[in-house]
């Protein structure tokens, strides 16, 4: 992938797919985050929420899970058995 940072948002652009994503930066923080290493919903979030300072809550698991979920349908992501 290539990133391309614009303030806290991005655009990545998948090689394999030739597609190209804008990612918000809770988004764009989450597929970092996967491709440096496996992690689990709430790992995810907590990382989140300590790099910008902010208490986990329901609605940042949420827009990480659902951030998560579009990364699988693009192929930006996929899972393998532990």
């Amino acid at each position: 992938m290539l990133w391309e940072s614009f303030g806290e948002d991005a655009v990545v652009y998948n090689r394999r797919s030739g597609e190209t994503h804008f990612l918000n930066c809770t988004a764009a923080e989450t597929l970092r985050i996967l491709q440096d290493r496996a992690a689990t919903l709430a790992e995810v979030v907590a990382e989140i929420g300590g790099r910008f300072g902010l208490e986990p809550q329901a609605g940042l698991a949420e827009q990480v899970g659902r951030a998560i979920e579009e990364f699988e349908r693009a192929g930006l992501i996929c899972w393998s058995a532990p």
